[in-house]
């Protein structure tokens, strides 16, 4: 299945979202930094949402925009993806002319964030031409959404009796390391790539 979106519906995206900026804007830019400074006034990004409570649940998904190469000789493969990743912090619930707070990637520093890992990567590189490759949003209940596109090689372990007639299951898998549960928003990725592989994601 080609993970892919059709150009008109890009097409939309980008028009709904630029047309919201715009609307966003003609706001007083003072009604925003009053919002920002108190949501930050007190709060310790080194707490996660709830501390002593229940483990925070973070959702996650991705969207895999190239797969590849896959490489038997060292089982192992490499994906470019965007990985979003969505919780509740109660602490950045705030009252306001906006619904959502579209923020730039130095507001990713201020607040807490998962420390969710992938469990089978090798090596994942964090994108950052021409700037940090991130989006961060908070909404108005203190949901919020902060996505960043990876490349990503992990381990495809390869049964490879039947080469080059074999097919293979190559698994994405990551979780926290503490405190946090992590949940998959999609049942999965899958891509195909000739008689090699086939890349599903899962979490653990």
């Amino acid at each position: 299945m080609e993970t892919a979106m059709c150009p008109a519906r890009i097409r939309s995206l980008v028009k709904d979202i630029s047309g919201q900026t715009r609307k966003d804007e003609k706001l007083y830019p003072e009604n925003f930094t009053r919002i920002l400074d108190r949501l930050l006034d007190g709060y310790d990004n080194r707490l996660r949402p709830g501390f002593g409570g229940p483990v925070t649940e973070v959702k996650t998904d991705i969207y895999v925009t190239s797969f590849g190469p896959v490489s038997d000789v060292e089982m192992e493969y490499t994906m470019d993806v965007f990985f979003r990743q969505t919780w509740v912090d109660r602490r950045l619930m705030y009252e306001g002319p906006v619904e959502i707070l579209r923020l730039n990637n130095l507001m990713v520093t201020k607040v807490w964030t998962p420390d969710t890992f992938f469990r089978n990567g090798k090596r994942s590189v964090a994108h950052n031409m021409t700037a940090p490759n991130k989006l961060f949003r908070i909404m108005k209940n203190g949901t919020i959404l902060y996505t960043m596109r990876l490349t990503i090689s992990a381990e495809c372990p390869m049964k490879l009796v039947n080469f080059p007639m074999d097919g293979h299951a190559c698994p994405l898998k990551f979780g926290s390391c503490k405190s946090c549960m992590c949940g998959w928003r999609c049942v999965c990725v899958c891509v195909c790539c000739g008689h090699l592989s086939q890349s599903t994601g899962n979490s653990q």
